[in-house]
């Protein structure tokens, strides 16, 4: 912590917010890291026991810049609710700890959770995986529902420059953005 402190490119108020936030964590976290290793990653004849979900079976839209549907293509691929809940159930039978629920977006940056809440409450029920969802840019809407199916953890791309979120993103701009940092 001392080096990057001491870095001369932190101002002075970001030295103090970055000490701040430093030793908030130390206090609430310890100070050990933890590392998971992804069901979608295999180290030596390991693979992690939290495997990522695509629910629009490795299909995108949007083709980000930075992925183009790549990180996709490794997650297992789920085409609708039953089908979801089967390769749940079967991965919590082998081991899994919990999943992570994705999938490619449509124009707009939305994944069609709709149609999921069901079978994500099944599977919350009757397996306790831990459910995390990389969410798109959802609405409050979605966000109740999902939480309200099971859904623990849910992961949010968050940019701050509106040429990012057009060029990189394809997005028309940040609000889609905003309007999701709200909703969570």
């Amino acid at each position: 912590m001392k080096n990057i402190i001491s870095d001369p490119k932190f101002e002075t108020q970001d030295r103090a917010l970055f000490e701040a936030a430093f030793k908030t964590a130390r206090k609430h976290q310890g100070d050990g890291v933890t590392f998971y290793l992804p069901g979608m990653v295999k180290v030596g004849q390991e693979r992690g026991r939290y495997p990522a979900i695509s629910i629009t079976a490795g299909e995108c839209e949007l083709q980000c810049e930075h992925c183009r549907g790549r990180l996709l293509a490794p997650m297992i691929k789920v085409a609708g609710p039953e089908e979801l809940v089967e390769k749940c159930l079967r991965l919590h039978q082998n081991g899994a700890h919990g999943v992570l629920l994705s999938g490619g977006s449509d124009l707009q940056g939305r994944l069609p959770w709709e149609k999921y809440y069901g079978a994500i409450a099944r599977i919350h029920e009757q397996t306790g995986l831990f459910l995390s969802a990389h969410v798109g840019f959802p609405d409050a809407e979605t966000c109740r529902e999902l939480k309200q199916a099971g859904v623990s953890q849910a992961l949010l791309d968050v940019m701050g420059d509106e040429e990012t979120a057009s060029r990189v993103y394809h997005l028309k701009g940040l609000e889609p953005v905003r309007s999701a940092m709200q909703a969570i």
